[in-house]
């Protein structure tokens, strides 16, 4: 999978913002991993198999985390193809062309003012990534959601165990515990810094969950966070095969590779983000006639075939009441 190419010529002020924001993520991230080992796990040790248990399941989940987070950030999320635009037999009525970049935009593709260029099946341009979630990252900036949440909920129980423990334990202060002020200092310090890491995760929790939600909904229905916007527009829900295919569109065919931040052969994304098999085109449905396009899944090859009812239930997707032939 080709990576972003950071040397593209940006606008320079949001270049810059960009990847300091970045910068920024990647330390919130460094300070509550650093804190949560030092201060919230490393007390479970003392109980081996509780620690072992807790330290391991933790490492798991936040290994991921990372792994979609350096996914989301550095895979180029599509492009346009060079030499793109009209073929004979294009099912389209018309093209949309973007003056910017100087191409015509294949369906669901559009003009990024951050990336300055067009994105395929462009969902949304994300500040966290300072990236563009496209048809190529799609998949991991879902995992991103989940890991992330799944990660910050070891911090905040644990965190908030840890302050329960220090009030119960140092509060009235029991100076036979620990009688120095260094001791005292250091207990205090602590506190400081799990109250810190719970002003972080709380908000980012409360905010993860419905958004997660929203975006597993959207790859659910086949639709980008910029056609939720146009719910009036024809090309809203169009693309809705199913919760099956929908999901292959953005995680691959294979269901045990949907939770793993890598793309290979059967985890990649289904189709190639410029041709997009459609429900419900602009055909006259009173005669009869719908359109779909059948997918090949090992050659990725796209064709439009038409189903006509004959007096009988059919599905347009297959069946052995659907009769359908080839154009």
């Amino acid at each position: 999978m080709a990576s972003v190419d950071f040397s593209n010529n940006f606008p320079s002020r949001k270049r810059r913002s960009g990847i300091c924001f970045l910068l920024l993520v990647t330390s919130i991230i460094l300070f509550l991993y650093i804190c949560y080992i030092l201060i919230l796990l490393q007390p479970l040790l003392d109980f081996v198999y509780i620690g072992a248990a807790v330290g391991i399941s933790f490492h798991i989940v936040f290994m991921l985390f990372i792994l979609s987070f350096y996914q989301c950030v550095t895979t180029d999320p599509g492009r346009v193809p060079s030499k793109w635009g009209f073929r004979v037999g294009d099912e389209s009525k018309r093209r949309r062309y973007c003056k910017v970049c100087q191409v015509w935009k294949p369906d669901r593709t559009h003009h990024c003012s951050e990336c300055a260029r067009c994105v395929l099946n462009m969902d949304h341009h994300c500040p966290w990534i300072n990236n563009c979630v496209g048809f190529y990252n799609r998949k991991f900036f879902i995992q991103l959601l989940i890991y992330a949440q799944f990660s910050l909920v070891f911090i905040f129980f644990q965190g908030t165990l840890f302050l329960i423990e220090q009030y119960v334990s140092f509060w009235p202060y029991n100076h036979e515990i620990d009688p120095t002020p260094l001791g005292r200092s250091i207990e205090a310090f602590k506190v400081f810094i799990v109250i810190a890491m719970l002003i972080i995760t709380t908000p980012l929790l409360l905010a993860l969950f419905p958004f997660s939600r929203l975006h597993i909904g959207f790859v659910v229905r086949n639709i980008t966070t910029i056609e939720s916007l146009s719910p009036q527009s024809p090309e809203y829900g169009r693309y809705d095969l199913g919760p099956e295919r929908n999901i292959q569109q953005a995680f691959g065919y294979n269901p045990l590779h949907w939770f793993c931040p890598f793309n290979n052969r059967s985890s990649r994304p289904a189709g190639d983000g410029v041709r997009w098999p459609v429900r419900c085109p602009e055909i006259d449905i009173e005669l009869g006639q719908f359109a779909a396009y059948k997918t090949t899944e090992n050659t990725n090859h796209i064709s439009l075939n038409t189903y006509h009812q004959q007096g009988q239930s059919f599905s347009p997707y297959g069946g052995s009441n659907s009769i359908y032939h080839q154009i």
